[in-house]
C-alpha cells in the first residue's frame, strides 16, 4: 500500500480500443504468473493505469545507471488491468524474452524502462532496456525493493535537484556548424 500521505494516484484513461481484463486472464496469458493481491488493491477496478498528481521517486536499494549519484529514481505510472499500451498484458508481451527470467511488469519511469515484480522472490527490480551490456543481460537488472511492499511504501514526492548541483560540471558548450 502506498503509504505516503503526499502520494496521489490519479487514473489515467484506456487507450481507445483497450478491453479491461479480469486477474485471472492476465495471470492465464503471463504463463501463470499471479497478480498480487496488493497490486490489486492499489489498481482502480476499471482496468485503468494509474499515475501520480505530481513526480514520484523512489531511492532503490541497487542504483541503476539512471538513478545516477543521487540514487534516486522517477517512477511514472503503475500498469493496468488492461491490453493497452498502459497494461500488465501488453508490457509482459512487449518485455518477454527481452529480459533475464519471467518477470511481470508492474510499472514504468516514463522511458522505456520498466519496474518489474520477480515471481521467484518477490523482490521489485528496475530493467533498463539501454544498458551498455545489451538489454537481455542481468546486468540490465537492479533491484529497486525487497517487496512489492516495500516498492510501494518508498514512494515520495519528487526532489528538486540542487541548483548548485547543477551548476558543476560543463561550463560553456559552442558548437559551429557549417
Amino acid at each position: 500500500m502506498i503509504t505516503n500521505p503526499e502520494i496521489h494516484i490519479v487514473p489515467r484513461d484506456l487507450d481507445e480500443g483497450a478491453a479491461v481484463l479480469t486477474a485471472s486472464e492476465i495471470e492465464a496469458r503471463a504463463h501463470g504468473i499471479k497478480l498480487p493481491p496488493l497490486l490489486l488493491s492499489v489498481l482502480p477496478d476499471d482496468g485503468r493505469s494509474v499515475g501520480f498528481d505530481k513526480g514520484v521517486e523512489i531511492e532503490p536499494v541497487e542504483a541503476s545507471p539512471i538513478a545516477g549519484d543521487k540514487k534516486r529514481q522517477l517512477v511514472f505510472s503503475l500498469f493496468g488491468l488492461n491490453n493497452g499500451q498502459d497494461g500488465i498484458l501488453k508490457n509482459y508481451l512487449r518485455l518477454k524474452g527481452r529480459i533475464d527470467g519471467d518477470m511481470l511488469p508492474i510499472g514504468d519511469d516514463g522511458l522505456d524502462n520498466a519496474f518489474l515484480l520477480d515471481p521467484r522472490t518477490g523482490k521489485v527490480l528496475f530493467w533498463h532496456h539501454e544498458c551498455e551490456e545489451g538489454e537481455g543481460s542481468p546486468k540490465a537488472l537492479s533491484e529497486v525493493a525487497p517487496s512489492l511492499e516495500a516498492f510501494l511504501s518508498a514512494l515520495r514526492p519528487e526532489q528538486e535537484f540542487d541548483s548548485a548541483e547543477l551548476k558543476r560540471g560543463v561550463k560553456a558548450v559552442r558548437l559551429d556548424i557549417f
